[in-house]
């Protein structure tokens, strides 16, 4: 059982890999994203792109995550990166690994290891 649930989740990991190397070349993602987070509504994110690296600061927070705090940062080649999870009042802050996947320019998902995904659209 474990065997299988290890392939399957490298099989995700290589989807999610070949996704976004497929679509990188030439996006920039910089910019207003809107995302439905789990168990709170919708938020309004910055993107700042620089180079290969992408910082995606809360412009609306929730009670976990502030406003003016960076929610994720990743690699847009790799996919690899990291998110901010907290406790209720922003305690015990911390970042956790993850995973940005591009399904395209105006569409993307962020992954927290074993805490969820989000997806967001572009917001122009």
């Amino acid at each position: 059982m474990k065997l299988s649930l290890g392939v399957a989740h490298i099989k995700e990991m290589i989807q999610t890999t070949q996704t976004t190397q497929n679509v990188t070349q030439g996006i920039n993602l910089s910019g207003e994203w809107i995302g439905h987070y789990r168990g709170h509504f919708d938020q309004v994110i910055k993107i700042t792109q620089l180079g290969e690296e992408v910082v995606a600061v809360k412009i609306t927070g929730d009670d976990h995550v502030p406003g003016g705090a960076v929610t994720f940062r990743a690699n847009i080649k790799s996919g690899s990166g990291e998110g901010q999870v907290a406790e209720k009042e922003y305690r015990n802050a911390c970042f956790v690994p993850g995973k940005l996947e591009i399904v395209n320019s105006e569409r993307i998902i962020f992954t927290w290891e074993n805490c969820g995904k989000v997806e967001f659209r572009k917001d122009d």
